[in-house]
C-alpha cells in the first residue's frame, strides 16, 4: 500500500534523523569515562521516537548502533578503534549476546561514514557538546523537530549536518 507523505510517496518506515557535528566546537573528553561499557538494547534503538541525544554516552551508542547492521557493519572495526584510543572498551552485541537492534533503515546513513573517517571527526561528534542527533517520524509532526534542526543549522558555519530519512 502507498501512502503519501511530505508529498511523496512511501512504501516502508518514516524515521527521520537529524545529526549535527559542530566541528568548530571545543573537544572535552571527560576524565570519568568508564574503562568498558557495554549497551544495552534499549541503549541501541534509534528509530520513530521524537528525541534529541547530546551526551557522549548516547551519541557513541547511536554510533554502535549504526555498525550492527549489515550496511555499516564495514565501520565497527574503526569505531571500535576510536573508542578504545580514548580509553572505552566497547563490548560488542556478539561478546554479550544482546539480541539485533539498531537504527530503523540504516541504509541512509551513509554519509556518516564522514564521522568515523578519523580519530579527529570521531571525537568531534562525541565529545563536543554542540554535536547532537535528534529523531523523530514523519508519520505527524513528531518531524517538525527534525526539520527545523536541519533548518537552523544548514547554513551555520563551523556545523556538518547529515539527514537520515526513511
Amino acid at each position: 500500500m502507498k501512502q503519501t507523505r511530505k508529498n511523496l510517496f512511501e512504501t516502508n518506515s518514516s524515521s527521520v534523523h537529524a545529526i549535527v557535528v559542530n566541528t568548530s566546537g571545543k573537544v572535552r573528553v571527560p576524565r570519568d569515562l568508564p574503562e568498558i561499557i557495554c549497551f544495552s538494547e534499549s541503549d541501541l534503538n534509534f528509530g520513530w521516537e521524537s528525541a534529541t541525544y547530546n551526551d557522549w554516552s548516547s551519541k557513541l551508542a547511536y554510533l554502535y548502533s549504526a555498525t550492527i547492521t549489515d550496511s555499516l557493519k564495514d565501520l565497527r572495526p574503526l569505531l571500535l578503534r576510536y573508542a578504545e584510543e580514548v580509553g572505552i572498551h566497547i563490548l560488542t552485541a556478539e561478546e554479550h549476546a544482546e539480541e539485533w537492534c539498531g537504527i530503523d533503515h540504516s541504509e541512509e546513513l551513509g554519509d556518516i561514514r564522514e564521522i568515523l573517517k578519523d580519530l579527529d571527526s570521531f571525537k568531534q561528534f562525541v565529545f563536543c557538546s554542540g554535536s547532537f542527533v535528534t529523531t523523530g517520524n514523519d508519520n505527524d509532526e513528531d518531524d517538525a523537530e527534525v526539520y527545523s534542526v536541519l533548518g537552523r543549522f544548514s547554513d551555520k558555519e563551523g556545523y556538518v549536518l547529515y539527514r537520515k530519512g526513511n
